[in-house]
């Protein structure tokens, strides 16, 4: 009996290690190498499962995803909830959860850098309570870091028309949305409008906040067209408009404007108009409102909420996300909508799923995709820096371990050494770029090619993210100068428009108004011009209220 009392008890930790296992695998993955891990994860969760007390967590089976399509949901292995097995797609929505929680959790506790918008911010403050305000600063944090960080790609892009909610994927792979999934988008800098919104609204589920899409015209069988993304804070859904990189503000209240005050208040909506930019909507277009539920359809399962309850500590985040209370919450705060989960998450991970299939071979359409992103999908500093940088891990650890800063310094590499790449073995070593062994000699010489492409382009790329990274530190200074020195580079053209709207930024915190609503509209004709347009209608408010506003050269 102790024999068998003694086995029982090492297979029960067993079990347990599987999972504190898979975790440390997880902690381990990176956006790069994340196919070498999922396997060895899915072995270590599905070990785990098998003898996990499923009974310790109680979950009721919903038919919210009875709108999905039932062979997409079979492709990525989520057809039924109550599934006791992990598969590889219910891993790579678990990376995707780590990589947002921790980008979440180092934002939520940085401070409103934006003077523009925080006064409509703490208007907020007295009327909800403790929860609800947290609510509705964090979610502006991870709105505006979105905003941000994410350069927003041409496609459907227009203010003065909405875009239709996809419902199929199209076949030359640019479905509005479905292009990258989240923690891609994230990771490669760039996003169409809904792919940035996507970002946000899963920033926002691991710090507990739900969001929805909001569509209008969503009559049956009619999917709707996409317009903003509302936050539940309180009582109330407030509006942020992803297009613009702005929230909906009330113009006869110093506030961020709700759904229900854009309902019944015509000039919300009238007042989001510009001269020369029409907006698409006004108060009468919102009589028939769709809010969309944005989550993969394996949140809401059985094997995700037994997951998510025995994480320790240091390894919590959202997993989970019950579809049914996301429905009853929205059908609270906006009775008059309808709600349903989104067919957009599924149809990402599809064309995921398609695309992942297509790199794994040697074909003209994978070369034409690396050739394009090689500085996110080759180890390199860039890449590596930016995961950390996502991850909160800025300075060099205690481990000796570069932070996100080293990182990027190092991708700033002169033409000469990278010139000298191609011969000489000692410049070889210090870049890691070496060849393999069984490397045949011509994929090696290709690869130091491609490499020396990667660093020319990283030295744009790095100021870029320096910048960034500077901002979101506070130091404002040092954020400037790299900015600026992407403005003055001839070969950083594609980071013109997103560095320039930082820059205004950092004008706006160091007091320098004027130059800020200078530099907001430097750039015309481009995806920003009507977000920029709207800021700098508010920072002309500013300026106006301080008649007397003086240039400030230094941070304080």
């Amino acid at each position: 009996m102790a024999q068998r009392l003694g086995q029982r008890i090492e297979e029960k930790k067993t079990k347990t290690d599987s999972l504190r296992t898979a975790m440390q695998f997880l902690d381990q993955m990176e956006p790069l190498t994340r196919d070498n891990f999922i396997t060895e994860i899915k072995l270590q969760l599905n070990t785990w499962i098998q003898e996990a007390d499923r009974n310790s967590v109680q979950y009721s089976a919903t038919d919210a995803t009875g709108v999905l399509d039932a062979e997409m949901l079979a492709a990525v292995e989520a057809t039924n909830p109550l599934k006791q097995n992990f598969g590889y797609w219910d891993v790579d929505y678990i990376f995707q959860c780590y990589v947002m929680n921790a980008t979440a959790a180092w934002i939520a506790q940085s401070p409103v850098r934006d003077q523009v918008v925080l006064p409509y911010l703490e208007a907020h403050r007295d009327e909800l309570d403790e929860e609800g305000f947290r609510q509705l600063e964090e979610a502006y944090k991870l709105f505006d870091w979105t905003m941000r960080n994410v350069r927003l790609k041409v496609m459907d892009s227009s203010v003065s028309d909405l875009s239709t909610n996809p419902r199929t994927l199209s076949e030359n792979s640019d479905t509005l949305g479905c292009s990258y999934l989240p923690f891609e988008t994230a990771a490669y800098c760039e996003g169409d409008f809904v792919e940035r919104g996507r970002v946000f609204n899963a920033l926002a589920a691991q710090r507990g906040i739900q969001t929805y899409w909001v569509a209008v015209g969503a009559n049956e069988p009619s999917s709707g067209k996409l317009w903003a993304i509302a936050v539940a804070a309180g009582k109330n859904l407030f509006l942020f408009e992803p297009k613009l990189g702005f929230p909906v503000f009330d113009p006869d209240e110093t506030k961020i404007a709700t759904l229900n005050a854009a309902q019944d208040n015509p000039r919300i909506l009238r007042r989001m108009a510009l001269p020369g930019f029409e907006y698409a909507l006004s108060s009468a277009d919102l009589k028939d409102i769709r809010l969309y539920v944005d989550a993969e359809p394996c949140a809401d399962s059985a094997r995700m909420k037994l997951l998510e309850s025995k994480l320790l500590t240091g390894e919590r985040m959202v997993l989970y996300r019950s579809f049914d209370d996301a429905t009853q919450l929205a059908s609270e705060l906006a009775p008059d909508s309808k709600v349903q989960l989104w067919n957009v998450p599924l149809l990402a991970q599809i064309h995921a799923t398609a695309l992942r299939d297509m790199l794994r071979t040697v074909n003209e359409s994978a070369q034409d995709y690396m050739r394009k992103r090689s500085i996110w999908m080759t180890p390199n500093p860039i890449s590596i820096g930016h995961f950390k940088h996502l991850k909160g891990q800025f300075e060099n650890g205690d481990d000796g371990q570069a932070g996100a800063l080293r990182d990027y310094v190092n991708s700033l590499v002169d033409e000469l050494s990278i010139q000298r790449l191609s011969f000489d073995p000692k410049v070889r070593e210090e870049l890691q770029v070496v060849r393999m062994p069984g490397e045949p000699l011509q994929v090696f010489e290709q690869r130091i090619v491609q490499m020396q492409a990667v660093y020319r382009r990283a030295k744009r790329d790095g100021d870029f993210l320096l910048g960034q990274l500077h901002f979101d530190r506070g130091n404002y200074s040092e954020a400037r100068s790299r900015l600026e020195n992407i403005l003055s580079d001839d070969t950083a053209q594609r980071w013109y428009i997103p560095a320039s709207y930082t820059l205004a930024r950092i004008q706006i915190e160091l007091g320098q108004l004027e130059q800020a609503a200078e530099q907001l509209i430097t750039y015309r004709d481009n995806p920003r011009e009507v977000g920029n347009r709207m800021r700098l209608r508010y920072l002309r408010r500013m300026i106006d209220s301080q008649p007397e506003q003086s240039d400030q050269s230094d941070d304080s």
